[in-house]
């Protein structure tokens, strides 16, 4: 007799009616006010547009099972419903339509630090965690060396977490729930605010547990992560699964997708008669601004990234910095394709606004198999204080551009006030940067 699935999801469909997200979101709110007098004029009064207009469905139809220790990946754009299909399974919203029975412990993970109090150590919300999710204060005392261990914040671990970046929120959250008793692991975008290694040791990790006979649904924009990880994946669109198979199938047939899309996009900008084509290979000497024209994704791709890792002065990772220590970031990449100049660029943001972008000023074609290390440094007292969040691409700086790798967000850092007494304004600065500039007074009158 065959066993039952652990994960049984049947028709799930959710809906949304516009004007219920607009009564949740200011913004939203503002704007059909300004464009009140035009809607009036036009005669679309607000009780009279049609309710059916304004229904999203965030998922439609959606049906799978999971048998145990079954590693599933989730794929997809953003927006096409990945998070609300954990969500539903997780029992944090109900569906609209259909049904979906879970059978056994269950873990998720949305994001980082989900479920974390600010205020507490980390030391504190690992117990915390744990005795949410069942676990005897001897389970977790046995634990806490293990999971701290795992995380690699030991120095930290005593520190209220509200001080943490996003990448040690990132460790602390997957070595909690990576530890934890569940048979059902429930996993959203959990790789994207830690550093490759230790990617490398969350993959490793998920194997060994579902080896172990865990089971796992794995939503992530990491393909390489997907393929390496899961037996089985689904690729969701608008909210409908549109292919389900071999891992590997299913991110070629969205892969080939989003190129098509991007490349249809570039050629209709530029000349609809005109096919995108591949640069011919060209020696370059001095690197265009990488903010020219966008880029387009290539495959295969001519490059590979190996490393990318933040460092002090003195040549140690770490994550927090305070900011008068300079900020060095580590790139080491492949060449994959002869003659085809390479370039590493480093874009810097905060909450969402750019800071900056840096790449090396000469650039020229190498040999297909070389290995390169690049390495940019962050003057000290150049950034705020707060969270700032690295994206690294690696392309050919010659037109039309490619762009063969592409990683948002990789790397996060928080940079901390410095131990200054003879600072002379105690309050916030505003700004993302905060240079120390050379200021020249002099007394005119007395």
């Amino acid at each position: 007799m065959m066993e039952e699935p652990v994960i049984s999801a049947k028709r799930l469909s959710k809906r949304y009616y516009l004007d219920t997200i607009k009564k949740s979101n200011a913004r939203l709110r503002i704007l059909d006010l300004l464009r009140l007098p035009y809607d009036i004029l036009q005669g679309d009064l607000p009780q009279f547009r049609n309710r059916g207009n304004r229904v999203i469905w965030a998922l439609k139809d959606v049906s799978f099972d999971l048998q145990r220790g079954e590693r599933l990946g989730v794929i997809g754009r953003n927006g096409a419903g990945k998070t609300t299909l954990l969500k539903i399974l997780s029992r944090l919203i109900y569906p609209t339509e259909g049904e979906a029975v879970i059978r056994g412990r269950t873990t998720a993970l949305f994001g980082v630090g989900t479920g974390f109090k600010p205020k507490l150590t980390g030391r504190e919300n690992i117990l915390y965690s744990a005795a949410l999710h069942g676990m005897t204060k001897r389970e977790i005392r046995d634990r806490m060396d293990e999971i701290i261990e795992f995380s690699g914040i030991e120095r930290f671990i005593d520190m209220p977490i509200h001080h943490y970046s996003k990448g040690m929120y990132a460790r602390l959250a997957f070595s909690v729930a990576a530890h934890l008793d569940s048979e059902i692991l429930l996993l959203d975008e959990v790789l994207a605010g830690g550093d490759i290694g230790f990617q490398k040791k969350c993959l490793a990790r998920m194997e060994g547990l579902a080896g172990a006979g865990r089971t796992i649904l794995f939503v992530s924009h990491n393909m390489n992560a997907v393929i390496g990880l899961c037996n089985r994946c689904i690729w969701i669109e608008e909210g409908q699964i549109v292919e389900e198979g071999p891992p590997r199938n299913v991110v070629q047939a969205y892969a080939k997708r989003m190129l098509k899309l991007q490349a249809s996009f570039v050629v209709s900008a530029s000349n609809p008669h005109e096919s995108v084509q591949e640069p011919a290979p060209q020696p370059v000497t001095r690197s265009p601004a990488p903010h020219d024209d966008a880029p387009v994704d290539r495959a295969p791709c001519g490059a590979e990234l190996i490393r990318i890792e933040l460092l002090d002065q003195y040549g140690q990772t770490k994550e927090l910095f305070i900011r008068d220590e300079p900020i060095r970031v580590r790139v080491e990449y492949r060449v994959l394709r002869d003659d085809i100049p390479i370039l590493p660029v480093l874009h810097l943001h905060r909450e969402g606004v750019h800071v900056l972008t840096t790449h090396p000023l000469e650039v020229k074609p190498e040999p297909k198999g070389s290995v390169f290390q690049s390495q940019v440094e962050i003057p000290s007292r150049l950034l705020n204080t707060g969270e700032y969040d690295f994206s690294i691409a690696l392309v050919t700086p010659v037109r039309p551009k490619w762009r063969h790798v592409f990683l948002e967000n990789v790397l996060s850092i928080k940079v901390v006030p410095e131990n200054d007494p003879e600072r002379i304004f105690s309050g916030d600065y505003r700004g993302c940067v905060r240079p120390d500039l050379d200021w020249v007074s002099k007394r005119l009158r007395n």
